[in-house]
């Protein structure tokens, strides 16, 4: 594929994912403005608690991992033999099925210690027996969602996406309006099983649920994904421990409500780049996976993935920056706040993560688990250590720059050792978009960190200008944006 087309496919399927997100994002505000209302920052922190708890016990559980998943079915797809592929999916669903209920019974014996644990008393024991169903019914619907991306139907992908983002909003938000933070329970396994519905109506027409979890055969068929996703999974519970670590930290150092500003800061920073990684888990994954191989080709597309992707980013993060005020008050309420200086500084985090990500998909690309596992892992070790330590130094400013700071060095750490093993190099105009957009990037940080009202406004929104116009003119010279463009006006 030239440059060009490279180009050209990252943005179809970026601009697919991106519109999908861009109604997630408003669902979001939705969701988020009566939660802010109705549960305030104590009720937003113990869905944060409770959500990373249950991706812990998720991580341990899922033996067969959705990116082993996507890879293998993957395989079979090109090959074409449909009989095959149909069989697959069921080894690949009876898996997920038998180890989502190990994960339900983990939660439900060990729930009082969790409670304990997270929160030093027994008093959310029953919470977390009733948010136990979420292990299985969360496995499946990523399981769901595996078959789709490997099958190519990025399209219904998309609209389950969007679908999925609809019914969480319509069914969480009665929940939060009429029981406060009594509905957060209720709301979160109902919309997890409403989620789980939307995407087995577009999985079931292709491959009609057939499933053998006890099966000694099936399950011996599976053992061959366990090599990846067992590194995977690692590094998942390795994710999940970090993050419950740090909220467990910001409890005992603050409290709960600075937990729920703490996520609320983290989600706003991360919603203006989560179309990015939606299109890279759809696409980019399962496309560099069939370069594997091919050093040239595996390079060139790293680096045209990372181009788009720092270009895409930089605009929108100088955007939120200098708009962060008053993206707050939309999305929560005027008690939020304080959490700006936060969100401000982590806006590095998310630069360097789109910078990361493209690299980061090279050794799960080559099937190389042991290095995605030590790579994943020791980054979550200085995730831990840089938030905490910030926080204990500068309260929630502190948190962000320590999100800032860990992905910085995981950018060099990774680049370092990709560099030596694959042979991975980020050639000149890559480093010049990375230069050009940092800088940018920089000065709306400062501007929105030292000015205030209508200053801050005449000095950002040009830097946005500018960010955005060096985006839109790389774009429109690699690829055939530009035409596109002109045909709708």
């Amino acid at each position: 594929m030239k440059k060009n087309g490279i180009y050209n496919h990252v943005l179809r399927y970026t601009g697919l994912f991106g519109g999908v997100q861009g109604l997630c994002m408003l669902m979001s505000l939705v969701r988020n403005k009566f939660a802010a209302i109705f549960i305030g920052s104590i009720g937003l922190g113990l869905i944060d608690i409770f959500n990373r708890t249950l991706s812990l016990f998720s991580a341990i559980s899922s033996l067969i991992a959705p990116v082993s998943s996507v890879r293998s079915l993957s395989i079979v797809y090109e090959r074409g033999d449909e009989r095959q592929l149909a069989h697959q999916v069921k080894v690949v669903r009876s898996w997920t099925l038998l180890t989502g209920v190990v994960g339900l019974i983990l939660c439900l014996v060990l729930s009082p210690l969790v409670s304990r644990w997270t929160f030093s008393n027994y008093g959310y024991t029953l919470d977390f027996i009733l948010l136990s169903p979420i292990i299985p019914l969360s496995a499946i619907t990523s399981t769901e969602l595996a078959i789709l991306q490997a099958t190519r139907q990025l399209r219904k992908a998309a609209l389950a996406a969007s679908w999925g983002a609809v019914i969480l909003m319509l069914i969480a938000v009665p929940f939060y309006v009429i029981l406060g933070r009594q509905g957060i329970v209720p709301a979160l396994v109902l919309s997890t099983l409403g989620c789980l519905i939307v995407y087995l109506r577009y999985t079931l027409p292709l491959f009609p649920w057939h499933i053998q979890p006890f099966s000694l055969t099936i399950l011996r068929q599976g053992l061959p994904l366990l090599r990846l996703s067992i590194a995977y999974v690692l590094a998942g519970i390795a994710a999940s421990s970090a993050e419950l670590l740090v909220r467990n930290s910001i409890i005992r150092i603050g409290n709960v409500a600075d937990v729920g500003l703490y996520s609320s800061g983290l989600i706003l920073t991360v919603a203006a780049a989560k179309f990015l990684f939606v299109a890279m888990d759809a696409d980019y994954y399962p496309r560099l996976s069939s370069l594997s191989h091919r050093p040239l080709r595996m390079n060139l597309t790293v680096n045209r993935q990372l181009e788009v992707c720092v270009l895409l980013i930089a605009p929108f993060l100088i955007c939120f920056d200098v708009m962060m005020p008053v993206i707050i008050r939309l999305l929560f309420t005027p008690k939020f706040l304080s959490v700006v200086p936060m969100a401000i500084l982590a806006s590095y985090y998310m630069f360097f993560k789109a910078t990361n990500v493209p690299i980061d998909y090279i050794a799960l690309s080559r099937g190389e688990g042991r290095m995605y596992f030590l790579m994943e892992t020791s980054y979550w070790v200085y995730f831990a250590l840089f938030v905490i330590l910030g926080y204990q130094i500068g309260g929630l400013e502190g948190a962000g720059v320590g999100l800032s700071i860990s992905n910085f060095v995981e950018l060099i750490i990774v680049y370092t050792v990709y560099h030596r093993y694959y042979g991975l190099q980020i050639g000149r105009q890559a480093s010049r978009i990375i230069a050009v957009q940092f800088t940018l990037l920089t000065l709306g940080v400062l501007v929105s960190m030292s000015l205030n009202g209508f200053a801050k406004y005449a000095v950002g929104l040009p830097l946005f200008v500018i960010s955005l116009g060096y985006t839109v003119r790389l774009l429109c010279r690699n690829s055939n944006l530009a035409t596109i463009l002109s045909r709708k006006n």
